[in-house]
């Protein structure tokens, strides 16, 4: 049996709503942005991507805290320490 924190299924619900009924928004956005390539800018290509949807209203700003906190998760498994 599976064991899972307390959560509202109707608020989960809601929340993924905007990702659904703005998925077309979202491309178009996400179209526009230049990217980087190759593995080592991976970093620097998502921030350039969460920072076009947050400008967009697409994401909330409180995603980029989260963004840093995976960056720096994954860059730690890796044996990576970039500086902040």
């Amino acid at each position: 049996m599976q064991c899972r924190n307390a959560h509202n299924l109707l608020k989960d619900f809601s929340d993924e709503v905007p990702g659904y009924v703005g998925n077309s928004e979202i491309i178009a956005t996400l179209e526009t942005i230049q990217l980087a390539s190759g593995a080592a800018a991976i970093p620097q290509n998502l921030h350039r991507c969460y920072d076009g949807l947050v400008g967009r209203g697409l994401l909330p700003e409180r995603e980029m805290p989260l963004l840093e906190a995976w960056i720096r998760d994954m860059d730690d498994m890796q044996g990576n320490n970039r500086p902040d």
